[in-house]
């Protein structure tokens, strides 16, 4: 039963979720802020496709805007802060958000930025996964 509740909140949430201001952005960003790739659960092994803007700011954070789509017709987006720490020619990136009670609660990454190359952890109280992106989109 735990399972069908969390798959109805999950739906709750994309059907809450701000996609046009996300397209807006998406269309806005310069080539080199656009990620493409996927997310997986580690913990029922959903997963899904995942865009991001991603854009540096001058006091050493990053922002992060995902558009990930869940059971294939589902969109859910948000934004996550990134403080980022330079570790030799790539950088270290760790934030929070709280993505609502319908979402799972506070979301944590800790993740890797590496050329053209984001890779990411995420976990909140019932779900842990991992995201792999790519620049270009």
């Amino acid at each position: 039963m735990p399972n069908l509740l969390r798959g109805i909140n999950h739906t709750l949430a994309a059907l809450t979720s701000n996609g046009g201001a996300f397209h807006a952005a998406w269309r806005e960003a310069a080539s080199g802020e656009r990620w493409s790739g996927e997310w997986k659960s580690q913990a029922n092994g959903h997963h899904g496709a995942l865009r991001c803007v991603l854009r540096r700011r001058e006091n050493g954070k990053w922002d992060a805007w995902f558009h990930a789509r869940y059971a294939r017709f589902l969109r859910v987006c948000y934004e996550v802060e990134l403080a980022a720490r330079p570790d030799g020619a790539h950088f270290l990136l760790a934030g929070e958000s709280d993505l609502g009670a319908l979402a799972g609660g506070i979301y944590k990454y800790d993740g890797e930025l590496a050329g053209n190359h984001l890779h990411c952890t995420y976990r909140c109280r019932y779900d842990h996964g991992v995201f792999t992106l790519a620049r270009g989109g």
